[in-house]
């Protein structure tokens, strides 16, 4: 089951799909600019889902393909571990590093 609002994220050049909620999209400029906001060339794909019980279209998922590299996706914010000594992740490709690495 799929729920409502959610992303799907391609990032072609990496082969690397993420699923987030406009919270995630909330904090990082660009795709905030591009999805939430309409602006620009680049838009999302809106998809149905099917509900079976409900014999209609119910829920919905945004398909966004983006050519931009992953260190270009920048957090608006500063994200860390409490850990003090852990390095902060500025951008996606080092918060991926660093959950990959944690996991």
């Amino acid at each position: 089951m799929y729920k409502s609002n959610l992303y799907h994220i391609v990032f072609i050049k990496e082969g690397i799909r993420l699923v987030v909620s406009e919270n995630f999209i909330k904090n990082i400029t660009i795709l905030r600019t591009i999805l939430l906001d309409g602006n620009g060339s680049d838009k999302a794909i809106k998809i149905p889902i099917y509900n079976n019980a409900m014999k209609n279209f119910k829920n919905e998922i945004f398909l966004y393909i983006c050519d931009l590299e992953i260190e270009m996706i920048i957090f608006d914010k500063l994200y860390k571990n409490n850990d003090s000594s852990s390095k902060q992740c500025s951008n996606l490709k080092d918060a991926l590093i660093r959950c990959c690495w944690y996991m």
